[in-house]
């Protein structure tokens, strides 16, 4: 069942509505935190076009399913040129869930500099070497980026991490033998 089966019209926006929404939510999800918008959004309409109507859980949606997958494709398409290095480190949320955390270091043809910044991050099933190597493969391949263009790999001193046997880098090291 959808909103517009009981009653609920669709408003169409124009297409500039729509571009001042995603550069608001451009705007919130670089610059500060995200209840912000229920204000902005609503000061906008008040003084320069009443059709923009954008609040938090909105706003949300644009940066989660329109930004993010747009800036993490155009970062991925930038990366698969050259060589790069992972920065990786696991940790616990608030909600007790495992996460590894992914930064990424290369050289930007496009913008002729090095670039760190950050590549994603993801659930872990366990925090055994296998677990977090399996994880870290797994969103590669999603990302279509393969481990052979990875000249290196950052993480802390701990022996999950880069220990002598069946370690993280250890593994990984067996899937790229240049790896550093």
């Amino acid at each position: 069942m959808r909103l517009t089966d009981i009653g609920v019209s669709r408003t169409i926006r124009s297409a500039k509505t729509r571009e001042q929404e995603l550069k608001y939510a451009c705007f919130i999800a670089c610059h500060c935190a995200i209840s912000t918008i229920n204000h902005l959004g609503e000061m906008t309409a008040a003084l320069h076009n009443q059709e923009v109507n954008l609040h938090r859980t909105k706003c949300r949606a644009l940066i989660c399913n329109v930004i993010a997958p747009y800036f993490t494709e155009d970062l991925v398409e930038d990366i698969s040129k050259v060589s790069f290095s992972l920065v990786i480190d696991e940790s616990t949320d608030i909600s007790c869930t495992k996460e590894l955390y992914i930064m990424t270091r290369y050289f930007s043809c496009r913008f002729s500099r090095i670039i760190t910044t950050f590549l994603g991050s993801i659930d872990l099933q366990g925090e055994t070497a296998d677990a977090i190597v399996s994880s870290l493969l797994d969103f590669l391949k999603l990302l279509k980026m393969g481990l052979k263009n990875c000249i290196g790999i950052g993480t802390d001193g701990c022996n999950v991490m880069v220990g002598k046997h069946n370690s993280v880098y250890t593994k990984l090291e067996q899937a790229n033998p240049n790896l550093q």
